[in-house]
């Protein structure tokens, strides 16, 4: 609690007192960046529990007590798991995500290659060819698998199959 400041931590606690929730106990879930894929959007959002309106990257919090999820700033999130420093490494490992992912967009393209075409990262390799089977969509392929959706919708784009290469690259 020592890099926490206090009056942080005892609102965070009082809120959850109040509404009858688990102290302690909270796990991370799931993350997300509230400005979505747009860099330029200044969308934030508020943590569930202390309020703070300048959120950008969002902590789901679960208890196994507790019905409903919080989704909550990265300090609200270390003081409900009891381990800041999980907070924050996990927002630090979004951050760096987010700051590869737009320097790859800027300096890697979609090159022709055969009846596609190819992008490659660090010694490895992506390809991207119509889809056959679904025609208006692309079809990608990396390390001998096909992938026609990304984030539950087909790849209609470019663009897309490029954010998705970078996702298949560092998996």
């Amino acid at each position: 609690m020592d890099r926490i400041n206090k009056k942080h931590w005892g609102a965070c606690m009082n809120k959850l007192k109040e509404i009858g929730a688990p102290l302690y106990g909270w796990k991370c879930i799931d993350m997300f960046d509230a400005k979505g894929d747009e860099e330029d959007e200044l969308s934030y959002a508020t943590c569930d529990l202390c309020g703070n309106t300048n959120v950008r990257f969002v902590h789901v919090m679960k208890h196994d007590q507790w019905p409903e999820v919080f989704e909550v700033g990265c300090v609200c999130a270390g003081i409900m798991e009891g381990n800041i420093d999980a907070a924050r490494d996990r927002e630090r490992s979004m951050k760096n995500k987010k700051s590869r992912l737009k320097r790859f967009m800027t300096t890697h393209t979609w090159m022709p290659y055969k009846s596609g075409y190819r992008v490659d990262y660090k010694g490895k390799h992506a390809y991207l060819f119509k889809d056959f089977y679904n025609p208006g969509c692309f079809c990608l392929s990396y390390g001998r698998k096909y992938f026609r959706i990304y984030n539950g919708a087909r790849v209609m784009d470019m663009n897309t199959a490029l954010v998705y290469a970078f996702e298949l690259f560092n998996s």
